[in-house]
């Protein structure tokens, strides 16, 4: 017949938890062991990580860095005309992106077709037909780039068009031409070397 003391073997009413495995100190205190599989891990195991900090893209890494540089810039005491000059080139640069997808894409479609067909055939196409593609070319732009571009400036394009070996490198030199990249690169071309060649520097 089991004896009051079998409830204690088995947790109950002894104040453990039943499948805790226990244990007595050399001054007969009880105390309780975790289960296996919970203790604490050995010295020097290495723990796997839960969640890894993301890698930060490098597009992020340029544009904290670009931010510092223009608080650096503005928190200047006096500006520094070098400076001043890479900012204006950033900024034609953003303002590229003015021109949505849309509009650079129908472009640079239009280029396309114009400059395969002043390469059909295997001699130089008439002026009727350079008049034509140019036609066609210039009804095609969208309203935005119509505004800025003259039918003169388009027929010149296609006939340069013609001259071209290549069909990528014309597709976009005559689309950037169009979009009005093309001066715009020159502009901020001629302020970096007007800013370079009035700052005193070191002989190479």
């Amino acid at each position: 017949m089991p004896g009051p003391m079998s409830k204690t073997k088995s947790g109950v009413g002894s104040g453990t938890q039943p499948g805790v495995a226990t244990s007595r100190t050399p001054e007969g205190r009880r105390t309780q062991r975790p289960p296996r599989g919970r203790g604490t891990p050995a010295l020097g195991t290495r723990l796997p990580r839960n969640s890894a900090a993301p890698a930060m893209a490098e597009w992020m890494k340029r544009a904290k860095r670009l931010s510092l540089l223009l608080e650096e810039a503005l928190n200047a005491a006096e500006a520094d005309p070098e400076v001043v000059a890479r900012i204006d080139r950033a900024w034609a640069a953003w303002e590229l992106g003015t021109t949505s997808p849309a509009v650079t894409g129908r472009v640079a479609h239009l280029v396309d077709r114009a400059y395969v067909a002043m390469h059909e055939g295997s001699g130089r196409q008439s002026e009727e037909a350079l008049q034509g593609c140019a036609h066609i070319l210039y009804n095609g732009l969208p309203p935005a780039v119509r505004r800025t571009t003259d039918f003169p400036r388009v027929v010149e394009l296609v006939r340069r068009l013609e001259t071209e070996r290549e069909l990528w490198p014309a597709v976009v030199k005559t689309t950037a031409d169009l979009l009005g990249w093309s001066a715009l690169a020159l502009t901020q071309a001629a302020h970096a070397i007007r800013v370079a060649m009035a700052t005193k520097s070191t002989p190479l």
